[in-house]
């Protein structure tokens, strides 16, 4: 009986841990969503760890790259700084010292030799504004060393300096065009040619006398004329004077005439030059003697046309 009752006792001891161990697994949780659970935990922190990591990274790189760079607005002052800078230097460049009487270089007359004499008695308003210029230069210099000159005129010594060096200048090339300015331009050495030599302006056609001398004129007058030599002035003389009478003088076989024209030309040639023009005699003497023997072959032509006429050829 005793061990009956043992062993039934034993059994239902058995039976009940079995049952508690079943409600216990049941009751837990099953692994795998607790590994799955687990493994997210892991899988989201490692992510909020990295985008940690880049924002931190974000932040030095935006650090440095303020600590490197220049502002816009630190650019801006600069370049606003940069254009009063050369505002500044233009205005001084232009113009003279605000507290003193000086006159701008703008204010300052161009002189306008276009379409002038070049000799130098026909260059008045190019002198007037050298005068100018030189009264302007020495009452600066006056003013900048007699008036105390503010902290931004470091550089007084050497603006000094600079203004006399300028000055001097000036003054001698003033005192040269005043000591030239008896010296005739082409137009008045020209009309010098015309009434010492009457003689010689007797061989032109007196009905294009005018006309001749309005063209030489024009041509004393031209911008294109000291740029000219002997040669090619006289080329100029001829087209118009000569080519006129050659036709005139062929007809009426006036070659001595033609031959009067010539020379003119050629004194003309050389009075309208520059007065220290230096001329080789050999090449007037070359130039005028291709024109003569062209006038003795015409003469020739007009005897062979005058002969073939007389014989009703």
């Amino acid at each position: 009986m005793t061990k009956t009752s043992n062993s039934s006792a034993g059994g239902s001891s058995k039976g009940d841990k079995k049952r508690k161990r079943g409600t216990r697994d049941a009751l837990a949780p099953s692994p795998e969503p607790h590994s799955l659970r687990k493994n997210g935990v892991q899988r989201r922190g490692k992510k909020k760890a990295a985008a940690a990591g880049d924002a931190a990274q974000e932040q030095l790189m935006a650090s440095a790259m303020r600590s490197t760079s220049v502002s816009p607005e630190s650019e801006n002052c600069k370049r606003r700084k940069k254009r009063k800078k050369v505002k500044k230097s233009k205005d001084s460049e232009n113009g003279a010292d605000p507290s003193s009487n000086a006159t701008s270089s703008k204010e300052v007359d161009k002189p306008e030799t276009q379409g002038q004499d070049f000799g130098t008695g026909d260059t008045q308003p190019l002198r007037e504004s050298k005068n100018k210029l030189a009264q302007d230069i020495g009452l600066m210099i006056e003013l900048l060393s007699q008036k105390k000159v503010p902290g931004a005129w470091a550089v007084k010594s050497s603006l000094v300096a600079w203004l006399t060096l300028g000055h001097e200048r000036l003054t001698k090339e003033c005192g040269t065009d005043a000591a030239s300015a008896h010296i005739p331009g082409p137009v008045a050495r020209l009309g010098d040619l015309v009434r010492h030599m009457p003689d010689r302006m007797e061989a032109l056609s007196p009905a294009k006398k005018e006309s001749y001398m309005a063209q030489l004129n024009k041509l004393c007058c031209s911008n294109l004329l000291p740029s000219m030599d002997y040669e090619q002035r006289l080329s100029k003389i001829i087209g118009i004077l000569y080519i006129e009478e050659e036709i005139d003088a062929a007809a009426r076989n006036e070659w001595s005439r033609l031959e009067q024209v010539l020379g003119l030309c050629s004194m003309i040639a050389e009075s309208i030059g520059p007065p220290d023009e230096v001329v080789e005699e050999e090449m007037k003497n070359r130039l005028i003697l291709a024109r003569k023997m062209d006038i003795a072959s015409l003469k020739k032509l007009m005897a062979a046309k005058m002969r073939c006429e007389s014989l009703g050829l």
